[in-house]
């Protein structure tokens, strides 16, 4: 039976990647890949992806998008919440709209996507919920207080929910990335690039499809034992 998974942003960046590697396995998976830009639908579905529109700081997008998910008969098997933003500021610079901001999409939103498809994967004792954090939920970095913040506290959420529904044959894992080859990154240019290089033990950045390698594994039936974790993915740049 084929499972079908929900990755929210995935119109780019490490969403994308993720994407792309669960369709390497498309005979397995039903992919649907979401995005708040109505724009990019078209080309997702080019990409061989079922395309929704899903603002996860919007609860009405959320619900809109469940009873579209229902009516394709698409309801999620997998969770893979990646949608999310970041910015930079030092303590004093930040306003609380700013914090908001952050964790009305960072946590909020995970929250409120969680929330929605949990029902339905505990009467199917089956489910698989994969929060995308960060490095930085452990790593303090100056002028990522509330970014940070929002992290940690996904990280903390998920190993609750792990407790929670365990009995209902869900897991729940985060998984942290460090530096990862994104547009983000490019911004940086090929000096900005080779510095951070240089920083991480294994003396490589790592892609997008890294985390999606590491997500498709924790979706399958060999992590059936694995919940309440964060997979640190940073070659090596910070232990915890």
């Amino acid at each position: 039976m084929k499972r079908n998974v929900l990755i929210t942003g995935a119109n780019r960046g490490i969403g994308l990647g993720i994407a792309n590697e669960f369709l390497k396995s498309r005979e397995l998976y039903n992919i649907i890949s979401t995005t708040r830009n109505k724009g990019e639908l078209a080309n997702l579905k080019r990409d061989g992806f079922t395309p929704v529109f899903l603002d996860v700081s919007s609860q009405t997008s959320i619900d809109e998008a469940e009873a579209q998910l229902k009516e394709l008969n698409l309801l999620p098997d997998i969770i893979i919440n990646n949608a999310g933003i970041a910015n930079t500021k030092l303590f004093m610079q930040i306003s609380e709209k700013d914090v908001e901001e952050i964790f009305n999409v960072n946590f909020y939103g995970t929250f409120r996507v969680i929330r929605k498809f949990i029902k339905n994967m505990s009467k199917n004792k089956f489910g698989r919920i994969i929060n995308i954090s960060s490095v930085l939920a452990g790593m303090p970095q100056k002028g990522f207080s509330h970014y940070c913040a929002s992290k940690a506290a996904i990280e903390s959420m998920t190993r609750v929910i792990s407790l929670e529904y365990a009995s209902k044959g869900i897991t729940a894992n985060c998984i942290a990335p460090g530096f990862v080859e994104t547009e983000i990154l490019d911004c940086l240019g090929e000096e900005g690039a080779n510095m951070i290089e240089n920083k991480i033990p294994v003396k490589s950045i790592s892609t997008p499809a890294d985390i999606g390698a590491i997500s498709v594994f924790l979706a399958s039936e060999a992590a059936r034992h694995i919940t309440g974790e964060t997979i640190n993915i940073n070659g090596g740049l910070y232990f915890r």
